[in-house]
């Protein structure tokens, strides 16, 4: 077993040199030391065009330097390269060339880095909604995996995801820290592993009882069969139960790579930044003893009425650990968003509606409708191929003991499994699912409400299991709930010919010095990245953009979340004509649009941020028939506007003058940025006489102005030597 040789010694190169693997670490983990600048820029522009990017070298003024920022966490990656190194030892190194080759393809960019060089990429992504279509190479590399591992005789043991503490904690360093801490029914609000101690990584064939026969899916797919542990991922659970609604099981079936189990070897295929991956596992789950027996810790073993007798089912602790390593440990996976993660698992275009009591309200358009009419249409739709789900949360807004005494559970993401309105008694009822399995609804029409009469359960398809399932009637829906999240995915198919989704993507990023322009008035806009939009006949575009997701940064030094940046996409239309299509906030990684489009037209997408300097990778995709993104030359700034570009000390909106967050406070939208208010007082125009801020009506004489009370008051015949009759110095 490998140790943590980060708390051993500094000098882990000593195990590369003698499993002589160095050549095959560095590629994957990087260099254990800081590069000069003109190496990390080869090494950036290598990584670029290795994707099918386009490199824009663009000229860096002489004077001004490109910084850059370590990023290795040197605990982890000591821990990881000993890892590595033992795999190569026994497996070998084609194997781990596989592993690393599929991990590097989704390792967590750090936005906070600068880029050495500006760029622009454009690909194609394609794949078919109905069928086993999406990243069928990372699918066949899995399979040349699991070739090597059968010819030795071996279970895969991820070294790049390994059963250790780096693979747990966010901060490895600070393992068992809340080993004694207190444990309440509020598994998701808990401290990480609260009460948690004793863990070991077991297989499946070891966890509950050992008799039981192991298996990716029993009994079909379905919501049940996801049950929630001490980890507050609830977004993440209702989401997969969420898939696990589709017809034919047609999503999940897809999304999970699962004929090389013989041998504890798992891909999970998520959708990022516009491009579908496949994140490879294997199958040993951390895990405490229950009884005599090993019980996981996170997503569990659910029996239900739906599921085989004697059957241990694994598909939602496959997923769970896949999406723990897409963010680099578990810890960082808890709390989220319910229609991100769906995003994350289907590609689907994402809409967020509002709820006021009684109605919908469109949070994007305002437009207010019915919304039972809206959401029965989606959940109920008359093409049975059209795919959507659909999440919800309980209101933040009610008292949590009030809501509490109801069985609900507040701030806590909830499934919507259906929809259906009573032919018996005109009841329109609706069904949530909680992701713990339990705790549900105790109101009407919940489980053992004594509203149900024999007929009413078989015409709702009504069932009284402790499932986390239950019913409900739409006007305590819109009394509980504050919002429904709906993700499409199969939009994207039916935005293009044919039944194939097919997404243009464009990637590349806000740059210091270079291509970090600023907000529309600012005056370094113009060299802010763009692309030209274009499609073949007359069509709504669905236009998505994206950001890094920075869960895996984990917290700041005041234990806070780092979030994005506040990003938009400017449109500018054939008639000149320019409109925010996008604005996105730092704490959304996705934000969805649809505009209409002319064929034969052309269109300027400009992506910005809310101030000059400000820096963040980011990705658009547009889907329409014939869609087409095809980035734009830019402009070189001169040394004078690179200048207002450098990265700026806080990356944070801020205002951008002192640099300080608003804290809440008021400001000022100026044309180079959000100004707080004493900077705005500071920069204020003054009276060239009596030197007091021009705030009001002035008389524009000199240089800046001269106020309506100095303007008015009698003037001395004769000036002081070295004025001017507009009461301007000039010596």
């Amino acid at each position: 077993m490998v140790k943590d040789l980060a708390n051993q010694s500094k000098d882990y190169n000593s195990v590369l040199r003698r499993s002589n693997v160095t050549a095959y670490l560095k590629p994957f983990f990087g260099s254990s030391f800081p590069q000069p600048p003109a190496v990390l820029r080869q090494q950036e522009n290598a990584y670029l065009r290795s994707s099918g990017a386009t490199v824009i070298n663009h000229v860096v003024p002489r004077g001004i330097e490109t910084k850059t920022q370590p990023v290795i966490d040197v605990h982890k990656k000591a821990t990881q390269d000993a890892f590595a190194a033992e795999f190569i030892e026994t497996v070998g190194n084609e194997a781990f060339a596989i592993v690393s080759e599929l991990t590097a393809r989704h390792l967590p960019r750090d936005p906070r880095v600068s880029c050495v060089d500006a760029f622009d990429s454009t690909f194609v992504e394609t794949w078919d909604p109905y069928k086993v279509s999406r990243d069928m190479d990372g699918e066949r590399k899995v399979g040349d995996l699991a070739a090597i591992l059968k010819h030795k005789g071996m279970l895969f043991e991820d070294p790049t995801f390994p059963a250790h503490n780096i693979s747990l904690f966010a901060d490895a360093k600070t393992a068992n820290a809340n080993a004694n801490a207190e444990q309440t029914f509020r598994k998701d609000q808990d401290p990480f592993l609260a009460g948690v101690d004793g863990i070991e990584w077991k297989r499946p064939s070891e966890l509950g009882d050992p008799a039981d026969v192991c298996k990716m899916f029993s009994g079909g797919i379905d919501p049940d069969d996801v049950a929630q542990g001490r980890l507050g991922n609830c977004y993440f659970l209702a989401a997969i139960a969420n898939t696990a609604t589709a017809k034919e099981d047609l999503v999940v079936n897809d999304l999970i790579v699962e004929d090389y189990a013989d041998v504890g070897l798992y891909g999970v295929k998520f959708f990022v930044n516009g491009k579908w991956i496949t994140v490879v596992v294997d199958d040993r789950i951390p895990c405490i003893p229950w009884g005599s027996q090993w019980m996981p810790i996170f997503a569990g073993l659910k029996d239900h009425s739906g599921q085989e007798k004697g059957v241990k089912e694994l598909w939602p602790m496959i997923f769970e650990k896949a999406w723990s390593k897409l963010h680099m440990s578990y810890e960082v996976t808890a709390g989220g968003d319910t229609a991100d993660a769906t995003n994350y698992l289907t590609g689907g275009l994402v809409t967020k509606l509002e709820i006021a009591i009684g109605n919908l309200q469109d949070a994007t358009s305002g437009n207010s409708n019915s919304c039972w009419e809206k959401l029965f249409a989606i959940m109920n739709p008359e093409d049975m191929t059209h795919l959507a789900f659909c999440s919800c949360n309980t209101r933040f807004d009610v008292d949590p003991d009030l809501l509490s005494n109801t069985g609900l559970i507040s701030g806590h993401a909830y499934s919507i499994l259906a929809m259906k309105r009573s032919e018996i008694n005109d009841v329109r009822f609706i069904q949530i699912r909680n992701p713990w399995g339990c705790t549900e609804w105790n109101g009407d029409w919940s489980d053992k409400s004594s509203k149900w009469t024999e007929e009413l359960k078989v015409e709702i398809g009504h069932e009284d299991e402790e499932d986390g399932a239950f019913w409900m009637s739409w006007e305590d829906f819109t009394t509980w709930f504050g919002d429904v999240q709906i993700t499409d995915p199969t939009g994207l198919a039916l935005a293009t010919e044919g039944d194939l989704a097919q997404i243009d993507v464009y990637h590349s990023a806000l740059v210091s010095l270079k291509t970090a322009g600023g907000p529309k008035k600012s005056s370094t806009y113009k060299f802010n990245p763009s692309v030209n939009l274009s499609v073949s006949d007359d069509c709504t575009v669905e236009l998505s953009l994206y950001q890094a997701d920075t869960r895996a940064l984990g917290l700041d030094a005041d234990g806070i979340q780092l979030d994005g940046q506040q990003l938009s996409i400017m449109l500018t239309d054939p008639e000149n004509n320019e409109s925010t299509a996008i604005d996105m906030s730092p704490f959304e990684r996705l934000k969805c649009t649809k505009i209409y489009c002319v064929a034969n037209k052309t269109y300027k997408l400009t992506v910005c941020s809310w101030a000059a300097g400000v820096e963040c990778p980011f990705w658009v995709t547009a889907a329409g028939m014939g869609a087409s993104l095809v980035a734009c030359s830019n402009e070189h700034p001169t040394t004078a506007e690179a200048e207002k570009m450098r990265r700026r000390t806080n990356q944070n909106f801020s205002c951008v003058t002192c640099q300080e967050p608003f804290n809440g406070g008021s400001y000022f939208p100026l044309a180079e940025g959000p100004t707080c208010v004493e900077c705005k007082a500071a920069n204020e125009p003054k009276c060239t006489r009596c030197r007091k801020n021009l705030s009001g009506p002035y008389y524009p004489v000199g240089d800046p102005g001269i106020c309506v009370p100095c303007f008015e008051k009698p003037q001395p015949a004769s000036l002081p030597q070295g004025f001017n009759k507009s009461g301007n110095s000039y010596d």
